[in-house]
């Protein structure tokens, strides 16, 4: 369970956006909410590929239906990862969610008792 969360920005093939990230270990995918707010929809940013349908199962093992995609890029606390791999989502209480294998790639390090986190040793 998350409860760590942080300003991050997209980068899409036609545009990018802000976003907020909860930074969740116990899950292996990046997930995002298909409408970021009554204005943008996240394909009106860009996607990079598209590989069709996919079904997760969250932690109380119920499906999740979503689209997985790449996108361009993420940059998080100064660190861009070119290109990302999320799964669309119609419905999800965040905005989006950065799994463990991108935290990993990202090289960040959480700190649970100060709600953040680092990537090498920057904050």
């Amino acid at each position: 369970m998350g409860f760590i969360r942080m300003p991050a920005s997209m980068e899409g093939a036609n545009s990018s956006a802000a976003i907020h990230l909860l930074l969740d270990t116990g899950s292996r995918r990046n997930v995002i909410r298909k409408r970021l707010d009554s204005k943008t929809n996240v394909y009106s940013i860009g996607v990079s590929t598209y590989r069709g349908e996919i079904y997760l199962r969250l932690a109380n093992d119920s499906p999740l239906r979503g689209e997985d995609v790449d996108f361009p890029g993420l940059t998080v606390l100064g660190r861009q990862i070119r290109p990302v791999p999320f799964v669309i989502v119609e419905d999800l209480k965040e905005e989006a969610i950065l799994g463990a294998l991108t935290m990993q790639q990202l090289g960040m390090t959480l700190h649970p008792q100060s709600h953040s986190a680092r990537l090498g040793g920057l904050q």
